[in-house]
């Protein structure tokens, strides 16, 4: 009886939302006082079919009274009025949507190789508004964002090649088969993302944070990530061959099942306190440097 209840409740409040939302859109103001304006019509019409008869004797439509024909029509007509108008606000909505969407993106191709601070919050501008129309695919390649707070993004099969991202904040973000071949992300704050098979292909992610990070299928390739934080960030299936880790904390990151990933590269980080790595790596690094590990553990 509860969960009926809550139901109803639910239900009500949706309802209410949307009626909310129509009584501020402008246009369903304007289509409900015309209707209201031929309502008012139709009953002046009625009223005056007693008192004020209009005769046309045989008519273009046959009819003995073309004035009762007409009053009989207006009836009929306000429910194709009320209907023709609720799809044509359907119509309108979707031409209006698909304009703001082309908008948007055409002003982000205006500032396309503009890297500049004021580029940069217009793009951010234009990106929040294609988000809340639901669109994640945007190309925002050799784009800037510097310095912005893009938080909570969601950037699945879009690309970002060559984009200057640096400094600036995605904490939170989705990012699904998305290239950021050859983007620029000194400084940025990538804590808490997902990121799923994103080419990450010379990368510039200096002194770069992204702890606590989900990554699947992540080719970093020759990808420069020297004096990052990864902490806690768990690495599945990604290619590091020839990227620069120099410098990297990596405290309980999750690196098992990496590609390509040497001894070398994690020698050269700054911390691998309580990583988990594959077997033979670990314990060639414990061999030849095991402060980076801190104490050993007993493994799963």
């Amino acid at each position: 009886m509860r969960n009926q209840n809550y139901t109803e409740e639910e239900n009500k409040n949706v309802f209410a939302k949307i009626i909310e939302f129509l009584a501020k859109d402008g246009r369903v103001i304007s289509l409900f006082r015309v209707f209201i304006v031929f309502l008012i019509a139709i009953i002046i019409a009625t009223i005056l079919y007693e008192r004020l008869p209009i005769y046309v004797k045989y008519s273009l439509w046959g009819q003995d009274s073309f004035y009762a024909g007409l009053v009989t029509n207006m009836h009929s007509s306000a429910i194709d009025f009320l209907v023709f108008s609720i799809g044509l606000y359907f119509v309108m909505t979707k031409h209006e949507r698909l304009g703001l969407i082309r908008k948007y993106k055409e002003n982000i191709d205006d500032t396309r190789f503009w890297f500049s601070a004021e580029a940069s919050f217009k793009n951010y501008a234009n990106i929040r508004r294609l988000q809340d129309l639901k669109i994640y695919s945007i190309d925002i390649s050799k784009c800037a964002l510097i310095k912005t707070k893009p938080k909570k993004l969601n950037l699945s099969n879009s690309q970002a090649m060559g984009a200057v991202l640096n400094g600036s904040n995605f904490e939170g973000s989705i990012f699904s088969n998305t290239s950021f071949r050859g983007a620029f992300a000194i400084g940025a704050n990538f804590n808490n993302v997902s990121i799923e098979n994103c080419p990450m292909r010379y990368f510039k992610f200096n002194k770069g944070k992204m702890r606590a990070g989900n990554l699947d299928g992540v080719d970093f390739f020759k990808a420069e990530l020297d004096d990052s934080d990864f902490h806690s960030t768990r690495f599945k299936n990604c290619n590091f061959k020839e990227a620069s880790l120099k410098g990297c904390n990596m405290e309980r990151a999750d690196l098992r099942q990496s590609i390509e990933l040497t001894v070398e590269q994690l020698l050269a980080c700054k911390s691998l306190k309580y990583a988990r790595l594959d077997a033979s790596l670990e314990d060639e690094i414990r061999a030849r440097k095991p402060e980076l590990l801190g104490r050993e553990r007993r493994r799963p």
